[in-house]
Order: structure tokens, then sequence, then C-alpha cells
């Protein structure tokens, strides 16, 4: 029998696909908020902006570029263009993601094996996280010199290490007919077979196998470990799939996608060899959104605030000067929004229903979950039409409560216009989720028209 292999679709070897690429090689780098925020601002200083630390900023002037981290889960990277002191075009983004974040001495043994104890972060498709091949990341807190400022390291092991068994069917005969999924019993991926079956979990009578395995990655003493953020995460490679390799089938791309979009579209901006843009272009990269965005490190904080406050004064402003900028300035909140599901087309709302790989789609909601206002979404809009983008709306049935996002959140601080967009996404919060190829294109396009309007 002959063997036919189908052809590789011509777009992939258009510019468009590169971004897919680069999107693809950014998720397995990123598996928590810390490793994102690290990885990004690699990439920020490679391409010329400056590292500050929150607190540092002196003297900025047009042309100027840098970034500042908060905690090491938040990033806030700028770009001063002419006039600085009339308007602040924001980009605002979330780089939390749902998942299982790891307890506090968290081995539990019983039953010849080592379980590790875990806490839902945020609200993740749990029954998503059966049988999949699971790693660790995040980052440690090591003893330094001094006790008030700990060494903060990231954590990666970079490989499978954990393992969340369902149980079979033949012990549970009601499982496809759907089963409560009971977070403090079952959420206890599997590390390794243990003959330490003593009762309890941790504690001084059991060795705690997981900082023993930190401190070997590390290469240091447990002795030094004194506590740990760290989280489950699935560590198999994202893909492009579909018979036409439309579709990007990867892990966080709520909201990593969006992260990446915005801060490759700034460098791309802010290193244009023409006309400095106006304003201070930034992306503004919080973390905690999918628990609430209350941190210091959060949108419902004075980080933003405050920060760009700081932009303004470094740029020879003053308070005045700042409060009179705010209603001249202007952001997208960019989290990712829901496509209709092919299976479930019910869900949609009748006449706003986003397809993949057709634009960005504008975020709307009577309740003010959402920022976008005829104002605001004329902006996106007038933008999409002037650039080709093609552009979509969204709105929850009325039946059907939604969620929300950043924007509701910082407008409550900030006096400013704001709307809120997003990529189509399948099976958002779920381990994995799917979103169109090109919509990852549309989006830096938009991000970039924008700066440059």
């Amino acid at each position: 029998m002959t063997s036919v292999q189908s052809s590789e679709p011509e777009w992939t070897h258009l510019p468009e696909y590169q971004e897919v690429q680069d999107l693809l090689d950014f998720i397995p780098q990123a598996p928590t908020a810390y490793q994102a925020v690290g990885v990004l601002s690699g990439r920020l200083q490679e391409a010329g902006f400056a590292a500050c630390k929150p607190g540092s900023l002196t003297r900025l002037q047009p042309g100027d570029r840098g970034f500042i981290q908060f905690n090491g889960s938040a990033l806030l990277a700028f770009s001063i263009g002419e006039s600085p002191l009339e308007a602040f075009r924001l980009v605002g983004a979330h780089t939390d993601s749902p998942g299982l974040k790891i307890k506090p001495d968290p081995v539990i043994y019983g039953s010849s094996s080592a379980r590790l104890a875990t806490e839902v972060y945020g609200g993740p498709l749990l029954n998503t996280w059966f049988d999949r091949p699971l790693s660790l990341a995040g980052r440690a807190a090591l003893r330094s010199q001094d006790p008030l400022h700990p060494e903060l390291v990231e954590v990666d092991f970079k490989r499978p290490i954990l393992i969340l068994p369902s149980l079979a069917i033949h012990l549970n005969r009601q499982a496809n007919d759907g089963v409560k999924i009971e977070r403090q019993k079952v959420l206890n991926p599997i590390l390794t077979l243990s003959d330490n079956s003593g009762a309890g979990s941790g504690g001084s009578l059991q060795p705690d196998l997981l900082t023993e395995a930190l401190a070997e990655l590390l290469g240091t003493d447990t002795a030094d470990i004194l506590d740990y953020d760290l989280f489950a995460y699935d560590c198999t490679r994202p893909e492009i799939t579909g018979l036409h390799q439309e579709f990007i089938n990867a892990p966080r791309l709520d909201n990593l996608g969006l992260c990446l979009s915005a801060v490759q579209s700034l460098i791309k901006v802010s290193c244009f060899d023409g006309p400095l843009h106006s304003g201070i272009a930034a992306v503004i990269l919080t973390d905690n959104e999918e628990v609430g965005s209350r941190s210091k490190q959060g949108a419902a904080s004075a980080l933003l605030r405050d920060s760009l406050e700081l932009l303004q004064l470094a740029c020879g402003g003053d308070r005045r000067s700042f409060l009179n900028s705010l209603p001249q300035s202007f952001m997208i909140s960019a989290d990712q929004a829901h496509g209709v599901h092919p299976n479930y087309p019910e869900v949609a709302d009748a006449n706003c229903r986003p397809l993949l790989n057709q634009g960005p789609v504008i975020k709307s909601a009577a309740n003010q979950s959402y920022t976008s206002d005829a104002d605001s979404s004329a902006v996106i809009l007038d933008l999409c039409q002037r650039h080709h983008i093609p552009c979509q709306r969204f709105v929850n049935r009325s039946d059907m409560p939604g969620g929300s996002t950043i924007g509701p959140v910082s407008s409550t601080f900030l006096p400013l216009r704001s709307v809120d967009i997003g990529n189509p996404l399948w099976a958002m919060h779920a381990i994995r989720e799917t979103a169109g190829c090109l919509d990852q294109h549309y989006s830096s396009k938009l991000f970039e028209a924008f700066w440059q309007a």
C-alpha cells in the first residue's frame, strides 16, 4: 500500500506563523508567573530596555525604555515617547493561571506512596488535571545574610515528577456521568513510592522529600530552604493542531498568549526606526488575577497608579500633570475571551459569537465586569478597520454570569478610558486550552496600531 502524507499548509511559511512558534517556545519556559516575568524581562533587556528597581526611577526623556519587576511575578515595561506628560497608552494583562499550588509541609505518606497536598488556585477545570505528566515550578526562599531579605530563586524541575491518577472505571461506574471532585481527598498528586507508611503527613518524624528534592535541584543545603511558592503544571509541550495547522493547543494560554503579544509589540514599536510614538507607552502585567487581584503585585493594589505617577515625575511632571493626563489616557485590558464551542453552541449569545482565527474580541457587560463602553469600543473598532484587522464582539448570555478581568479593577483606581479585549479560546481554564493561530498575530498587530496611533 502506498503511503500518502498530507502536505504542509502554505501559511506556515508566513511571518504570522513565526509569532505562533514564538508562543510555543515561550510557554514551556513560563510554567508560573515567576518564570514568565523572568523570561519577558530577559527579552526586554536584550531589546535595550533598562532594568530598573521599584522606587529607583530618576530622570527620563523621550526615547528612554525600561522595565520594573514587582515580587518577581509582575512587570511594568515602558517606553517614553514625545510629549510624555500628555497621556499614557497602556496594555494590561495578567501573568498567573489557574492550577494547583503546593501546600506548606505537603508530603502525605500512606498506601506505600508519598503524595503532595495541594490547594486549588483560581478556578481550573479540575477534571483535566488527571492522568497527565506533571512537574513543579515556582520559587524558593533561601537563607541569606539579611534575615529581612531572603534570597529568592526560581525553581523548575522541568521533567515529569508527579502524576494524579484517576480511579479506574471498574471501581467507579458513575465516573462518566459526572463525579464531584473532592479537593482535599483526591487532588494530591503522587510524588514517589515509599515504604514510609507511618501515620500523619509531614512533620519531624518523616523525611521532607520535597525539600530534599529542592535542595538537590538548587545545589544547596535543606536547612537553607526556608519556604517556597510552588505550582504543579503540565509539562508536555504545546502543539499546533488542526488539519490545516490552524489551532494552538497549550497550557496557560490564558493569559500568557496576550502577555507575550503585549511585550513583543512594545519592543517592536519602541525600537522602530521611524517617528517616536507619543505619550508614555507601557505594558503592565499583574499577578493574582485568577484569585481576585488582591495582592501587592495585583491589579487591586496601588502598584499601577503609583508606578505611572513615578514615571511622570521622572519625566519632569508633577502631581497636577499626572492627574491631568489620566482623562487623556487609554488602557487596553487584554485577557482571553470565550470562543463559541462547536459542541455547545447554545451557551453563547445569539448574536455575539466569537470564532477562532477571526480576530480579537471586544468584551462587554452591562454589570461592568468588563470596562468596554461605546466610547472605548469605538477606538478598537476604528483601529481594526484602519489596519485591516478582523474584530469580534462578546457578551454573556443574559442568564449566564461570566468572569471579569483586571480592567474594572484597574479603572477603580485610575479614572481613564479602558476597553476589554481578548483572543477567543476553547476550554478556558482547562490544563490545556485551544486558540487560533492567526489570532496571536492579530492581537500583536492591534497593540502596535494602538501605540502608533
